[in-house]
């Protein structure tokens, strides 16, 4: 995985790892390391996402501590010791995939999350299935996130244009702006979102935009 392609919070996430991992005398760091400084972070979005699938990080963080408080311990390790595991290269390599289907340029926590899921160790799998915690749920919990990033008029306060009903699911259209960046000038474009929405925000996706 290429470093420098990680965004400042996800590149603080695996400095903070590997802090975390010298201070249980650890010289390698593990996705378990990843994941207690992912949830500790201030201002990011996985502790939120956390909280918004009712697995908040007070849950998780004594589980983990408990794991980690358990491993073999080098005593006098230095930051130069200290080494990522192979299932962390792993995790990072599956975020920048993640990345990549995504069609995000940087890596950002939340591929740093769903890369713990899906290529996590077998005491982070445990711990994410006694959590209930699955790709396709983070996925789902995100895309809202995903559409006021990208839309900074603001996905919720968009005017509705239509509703139309699909089964159980409520198709919802809006009109939102967008500020493009092309060829270092700002342009404003009207589009036209299409959610599909359930119960549980079973999906939510981007439709045609007109200029």
């Amino acid at each position: 995985m290429q470093l420098e392609k990680l965004t400042t919070k996800s590149q603080e996430a695996l400095k903070e790892a590997q802090q975390i991992a010298r201070g249980y005398s650890h010289q390698e760091v593990d996705g378990e390391h990843l994941l207690l400084a992912l949830i500790g972070q201030t201002d990011s979005l996985i502790p939120d996402l956390m909280e918004k699938l009712g697995v908040p990080g007070s849950k998780l963080k004594p589980e983990l501590e408990s794991e980690l408080a358990r491993r073999h311990k080098v005593q006098g390790i230095s930051s130069t010791d200290l080494f990522l595991s192979a299932t962390l290269k792993k995790v990072l390599d599956a975020a920048e995939a993640e990345a990549g289907k995504l069609k995000d340029e940087y890596i950002s926590t939340e591929h740093l999350l769903l890369g713990l899921l899906d290529q996590g160790g077998s005491s982070l799998k445990k711990l994410f299935q006694t959590n209930g915690l699955k790709r396709d749920l983070v996925m789902r919990a995100l895309t809202p996130h995903q559409l006021e990033s990208f839309f900074p008029g603001g996905w919720s306060e968009a005017p509705i244009l239509a509703n139309e009903r699909l089964g159980d699911a409520v198709i919802v259209m809006r009109k939102v702006e967008c500020i493009a960046a092309l060829d270092a000038k700002e342009i404003s474009i009207d589009a036209t979102l299409v959610a599909i929405v359930s119960p549980h925000d079973l999906h939510t996706g981007i439709g045609t935009a007109d200029t």
